[in-house]
């Protein structure tokens, strides 16, 4: 079962231009950089919710990833059941289950194709 609506990520081609609007909106963006992948940046907003901006480069050609698509991400206490759950109702699996700084992840796409990360922590 989901427990919590974890963050929304939203994907720009032009990261600066899109924190600045966020910025300017009131959304305490922060710049994080974490080795060996891309800048992006995030804000947990009063709601416990965080707010990720993504860069989509040129050689992002997986139209998931498009510059304005968005993905939501759901905290789980059992990733495993979460997956083969989703999966019975129609999503697909599009990352494999991986650890991150985080937690353990795994990204579906839902029958609509929306993408959403599920997170055991």
């Amino acid at each position: 079962m989901l427990s919590n609506l974890d963050g929304i990520i939203f994907y720009a081609h032009d990261l600066d231009k899109t924190v600045n609007f966020y910025q300017q909106m009131g959304v305490p963006l922060v710049l994080q950089q974490l080795g060996e992948t891309p800048d992006f940046y995030t804000a947990e907003l009063e709601s416990g919710i965080s707010i990720i901006i993504d860069a989509v480069t040129p050689d992002d050609n997986q139209p998931d990833y498009a510059a304005g698509a968005t993905q939501i991400s759901f905290t789980v206490k059992d990733l495993d059941a979460a997956i083969a759950r989703a999966e019975g109702l129609g999503a697909k699996l599009h990352a494999p289950k991986l650890q991150t700084h985080y937690g353990m992840r795994a990204i579906l796409a839902d029958p609509d194709h929306r993408l959403i990360e599920l997170v055991e922590k």
